[in-house]
């Protein structure tokens, strides 16, 4: 049963990111670089952290995976104060060569 669930989320992930591509085909290059601030993430930067998420669980789901006892529910509350923190998600990486235009 983990082998499907894992596959069929990492079908859903390449799914997404195609549907991404096939909607950026669409999107005026101005649009797509334009950063609205210094503070803030162009179209550009949305698309690329996307794809970087996506292309990051792929790998997961795709490793040594294995059922286990422990309670999920257990490191909720850490992680989303770790999502919530606003100072340390201001940072980014910076942007992949394959972007860079």
């Amino acid at each position: 049963m983990l082998t499907r669930t894992s596959d069929i989320i990492a079908g859903d992930l390449r799914e997404n990111t195609e549907n991404l591509f096939r909607f950026l085909d669409n999107v005026d290059e101005r649009i797509f670089d334009n950063k609205p601030s210094d503070n803030e993430w162009s179209v550009k930067d949305c698309c690329e952290h996307i794809i970087i998420i996506e292309n990051s669980l792929t790998h997961i789901l795709k490793g040594n995976t294995k059922e286990t006892t422990k309670d999920p529910e257990r490191k909720i509350e850490l992680i989303r104060n770790v999502f919530q923190d606003l100072e340390k998600n201001t940072m980014r990486p910076k942007p992949l060569s394959q972007w860079e235009r």
